[in-house]
């Protein structure tokens, strides 16, 4: 005789915490797990309690935890937000898949995406002000991170803060000291990494986003109809999501100092996305990998 208590599974969700895209499509994705137990692997990469046992995980851009899950029996959905090769995708896991909008079809051929991973909440908050800075500094070495930092980044913020006194959150993933060290003595300019900070809210109570050319931006600014000033690539990766972003935007400009000090508003300088069709892309790409993730987890050993 049963005793009327349903044992919940549970879920271990990892990302690669230097890669900002891997961050927020992993939490775009346990934001529709409600019915499963999310462990989710904190900031320092520590254990959550379950971990070594959970039933099923979701695992973004992670490959060694990926493959010693998999090692381990552990199904395991695979998810890519990075443009490394699928031939260095991990052997052994249950799925592999990419985060590929619709939209960009010439970034990844010939591989099946699952559409934009839009944020669990499309609608921003009606009072909304200063500046999130999504920098992604990933792909990167330490010396290239720090020339980016001071010859570009540096200038553009200490523009705009003395131009419109916005408070900018500078949001990083990888080199966060060069990020600290570049931007530090800027007053109202606050340096956090994307590990600590919920890019999707920040965003969503920000009066303007700055930000590397990323699919976590680009998705913000496709998903919500907002619109988001571009920063100039900080590496090769980077320049070859903008050429993709030729194709549904038009070639999108990269602002610097010059151009912030002589725009009469922020706003002229930004990339719009609301006059794009959608046709071709419903936003539910995380509630498909979600659903991967749910069919791997209750299916029969």
């Amino acid at each position: 005789m049963g005793t009327g208590f349903a044992i919940r599974r549970r879920v271990l969700v990892a990302a690669d915490q230097r890669n900002v895209d891997s961050v927020t499509a992993a939490r775009r994705v346990a934001a529709h797990l409600t019915d499963v137990d999310v462990l989710m692997r904190t900031e320092d990469g520590h254990a959550p309690p379950g971990e070594d046992s959970p039933d099923a995980a979701l695992v973004c851009d992670d490959i060694p935890l990926a493959e010693d899950l998999a090692r381990r029996q552990v199904p395991v959905v695979f998810l890519s937000s990075s443009a490394v090769d699928p031939e260095t995708w991990p052997d052994g896991v249950t799925v592999r898949c990419r985060h590929r909008p619709a939209w960009l079809p010439s970034l990844w051929d010939g591989v099946t995406g699952v559409g934009t991973m839009a944020p669990a909440r499309l609608r921003r908050t009606r009072d909304r002000d200063g500046v999130l800075a999504l920098v992604s500094l990933a792909g990167g070495s330490a010396a290239e991170a720090r020339r980016y930092v001071g010859e570009v980044l540096r200038p553009v913020v200490d523009t705009w803060r003395r131009r419109w006194a916005d408070e900018v959150l500078v949001v990083g993933d990888a080199h966060l000291d060069a990020l600290a060290d570049g931007l530090g003595g800027l007053d109202r300019t606050r340096v956090r990494s994307v590990a600590e900070i919920d890019v999707d809210d920040a965003h969503a109570k920000a009066g303007q986003l700055l930000a590397t050319p990323t699919l976590t931006a680009a998705t913000l600014a496709w998903a919500r109809r907002a619109p988001v000033v571009l920063l100039p690539p900080a590496n090769a990766r980077q320049e070859r999501l903008v050429a993709a972003l030729a194709d549904p935007w038009g070639t999108p400009a990269a602002v610097t100092a010059a151009d912030l000090a002589d725009a009469p508003t922020p706003g002229g300088l930004a990339v719009v996305t609301g006059s794009v069709a959608l046709a071709s892309d419903d936003l539910r790409g995380a509630q498909r990998v979600a659903r991967q993730v749910r069919q791997v987890t209750f299916a029969p050993v």
